[in-house]
């Protein structure tokens, strides 16, 4: 399986909404790869490795999602 899906997200936009949606996307793809969380802000950036509930199938379909979501840029 391939490495873990990064997701980066400034700090400001990474409200309970938003990380709710986050959620809800990365269930609808459950699967053994992890998900790290990058929280992003001016001069710095924290890596956060999330709950192994929310492992994801790392399918183009789950990347198309999350960045419609968040960007196409948050998504590595």
């Amino acid at each position: 399986p391939r490495g873990p899906v990064i997701i980066s997200m400034e700090t400001t936009r990474a409200t309970a909404p938003h990380i709710e949606q986050l959620k809800t996307v990365l269930m609808s793809y459950p699967g053994a790869t992890e998900v790290h969380l990058k929280l992003v802000q001016p001069g710095r950036s924290v890596l956060l490795k999330l709950d192994d509930q929310l492992r994801v199938n790392a399918t183009e379909a789950l990347m198309g999602d999350l960045k419609v979501l968040l960007g196409a840029r948050s998504v590595s």
